[in-house]
């Protein structure tokens, strides 16, 4: 992903069928000496406005800030989350949010 803001009011949602392997995971990383900000601050301070939202298994982050989320800057309900260097600012709640089963939205 290419440096710069990209600003957003709604939750980026990665549907769960969207997803990688074990051996291939799917990736959202930063281009080479580039920072992305996902900026979210647009979203109202409200349960359930999360930034990122991963329901898909098998991927991996690296390199972005997401800031300004009205509530979790990323809930990974998916599997095989992983990632590094991976800043999160200006929240409501918690930076990333784990749950063991799916949240509802």
């Amino acid at each position: 992903m290419r440096g710069g803001t990209y600003a957003y009011s709604v939750t980026i949602v990665i549907a769960e069928n969207n997803s990688g392997t074990a051996s291939a995971n799917k990736r959202i990383v930063a281009y080479n000496g580039e920072t992305p900000v996902l900026d979210f601050s647009g979203q109202a301070l409200s349960t359930f406005n999360r930034g990122l939202v991963l329901d898909g298994d098998y991927w991996y982050i690296s390199g972005l800030t997401i800031t300004g989320a009205g509530d979790n800057a990323c809930c990974c309900p998916g599997a095989m989350f992983s990632g590094d260097a991976f800043p999160i600012t200006i929240l409501m709640t918690a930076g990333i949010f784990m749950p063991s089963r799916k949240p509802a939205r």
